[in-house]
């Protein structure tokens, strides 16, 4: 078959990748509401599902994916078939405090989800077999779309435009969501990106591009207002720094960036809009929203375990998968130990990827590791599980472990001795040791 195969022409393999990186970058602007169901970038998702298919069945893309990325889609699968043939009574669902789902729905919110555990990751699994260097640039694509979303935040919150508050998700000088769907979508999205504005601030020649995008991350984790990303967002920075190849380097130039964020954030928007603080900074106990929105999740956890103890195998169904403010107990309030038990190994499986392709020499695996596990630890006071922007980082991951891989079989393209990707350069701005191809296919 392979002599019958078509040779398409560059243009279309082009326009996957292309396609791919508007759908990073676009990802998280959830708060545009102008397509009938999905995002933008969902769009361009669909595309690039296209393209992928149409050179695989038709042409002679070829690409592996790795056996784990199966674990939570078939997790998924198994607790929906079983709420399917052994339903949650009504009655039941009614009396869950008053709390939805009322009625079941087993398939729907479970297909969202498959869309984002399956189709997110295989695309870009596949598409570096055309160009080698999309891991970067798809890291870039979705930090740049992060950062417009926390832009949009900060002039908000200035005063400067009413973006926000035309797309209904936000309130001049209150809590912003940036083109995010709410406030604490936008704080976590700054936050699982600023280890991919580390990275390149660390690979980068032209530093100043990278800590201009870190200074907006934090400014758009300050203007969400969100406890958890402003507690995570320290933790996640120092986690960054670390795992940086010139660890000395790096805490010497992040610790600069990081005192011109703070002197930006404290002193320029309190003289700019006034005293903002007690919307914006909400881990005091006089804060009215904070101790309501406590109580609410206090709720949302009780609910989420007495879901799990009238239904420790498969849980209530899909449709209460975002529902508990902490995605440990939405996987078992929804799925059970069948749907968590599958999950945790899938994570662990994702860290483990990322370990050994960072462990080869693969820098890039180093930071979104770190952007995964930052997810996990928000995981514990947040609902963001479904979401498909959370899994091009997954994609990321799975397609550096399938390089990884395909060196010990056959040889390919080596990372150069100092651990760079094609295209990266070391933090000390000297030349790679070993000069890469940036645009040379992985296969």
């Amino acid at each position: 078959m392979r002599g019958t195969t078509i040779k398409f022409p560059a243009a279309i393999t082009w326009l996957a990748v292309l396609c791919l990186l508007f759908a990073a970058f676009t990802a998280t602007w959830g708060g545009i509401r102008q397509l009938p169901m999905g995002q933008i970038g969902d769009v361009f998702l669909l595309v690039v599902l296209a393209l992928v298919l149409l050179l695989v069945v038709f042409g002679d893309l070829r690409f592996t994916i790795p056996g784990w990325l199966w674990l939570a889609p078939i997790g998924v699968v198994l607790c929906t078939a079983i709420r399917w043939f052994d339903p949650v009574p009504f009655q039941t669902l009614v009396q869950r405090m008053g709390l939805p789902p009322y009625a079941p729905d087993y398939f729907f919110r479970g297909a969202i989800w498959m869309v984002a555990l399956v189709v997110v990751p295989v695309v870009v699994i596949a598409c570096p077999t055309l160009d080698a260097r999309v891991p970067q640039l798809l890291v870039a694509a979705f930090t740049g779309g992060v950062c417009v979303s926390a832009t949009v935040a900060i002039l908000d919150v200035l005063g400067l435009t009413s973006i926000g508050a035309s797309l209904g998700t936000a309130g001049v000088t209150s809590r912003q969501a940036g083109l995010s769907t709410h406030s604490n979508m936008l704080g976590f999205t700054c936050v699982i990106a600023i280890p991919f504005a580390l990275y390149f601030f660390a690979a980068m020649r032209h530093k100043w591009i990278s800590a201009g995008a870190l200074i907006i991350l934090l400014g758009g984790v300050l203007m969400s207002g969100s406890r958890a990303a402003q507690a995570a967002a320290l933790v996640v920075f120092l986690g960054s720094v670390w795992v940086a190849p010139n660890r000395k380097a790096a805490i010497r130039d992040a610790l600069i960036v990081f005192g011109i964020a703070a002197v930006l954030g404290v002193t320029f928007i309190q003289i700019a809009i006034g005293n903002v603080f007690d919307n914006l900074l909400r881990f005091g106990s006089s804060s009215t929203t904070a101790a309501g929105a406590d109580e609410e999740r206090t709720m949302l956890f009780n609910q989420a375990l007495k879901d799990f103890g009238d239904f420790p195998i498969a849980g209530v169904g899909m449709k209460g998968i975002v529902n508990a403010h902490n995605i440990y107990l939405q996987l078992l309030s929804s799925g059970g130990l069948v749907l968590t038990v599958a999950v945790i190994i899938y994570w662990i499986c994702i860290l483990r990827a990322g370990y050994l392709a960072a462990k080869s020499g693969m820098v890039l695996a180093r930071y979104l590791s770190v952007s995964v596990i930052a997810w996990l630890m928000m995981g514990l006071v947040s609902t963001q599980l479904t979401d498909r922007f959370l899994y091009y980082s997954i994609g990321c991951i799975a397609a550096l472990s399938v390089h990884h891989m395909s060196i010990g079989r056959k040889g390919g393209d080596h990372p150069s001795a100092d651990g760079l990707l094609p295209g990266e350069t070391p933090s000390d701005g000297s030349s790679p040791t070993v000069a890469t191809t940036s645009a040379r296919s992985l296969r």
